[in-house]
């Protein structure tokens, strides 16, 4: 399962996300989004180009915009 290998892995890669998901994370949730998202949502956010990279960590106001923007995507 794709979750399972994800966190696994990052277990292994990060020794602070193998804390955080001992302590406060309880449960993750993994969806597969389409790569041509990501590169529109960059053209939305002025951030094309290749010095721009998705962030790994969003505010939540942030995030709210990226997961409304998902949602509204994956609906048509």
């Amino acid at each position: 399962m794709l979750k399972t290998y994800l966190d696994d892995t990052l277990k292994l890669l990060n020794d602070d996300y193998a804390v955080e998901r001992s302590a406060v994370l309880k449960d993750i949730i993994v969806e597969v989004v389409p790569t041509e998202l990501f590169y529109k949502w960059h053209k939305i956010e002025g951030k094309m180009g290749g010095q721009n990279k998705f962030p790994r960590v969003m505010k939540k106001e942030k995030f709210q915009k990226w997961e409304a923007f998902i949602t509204t995507q994956m609906s048509q």
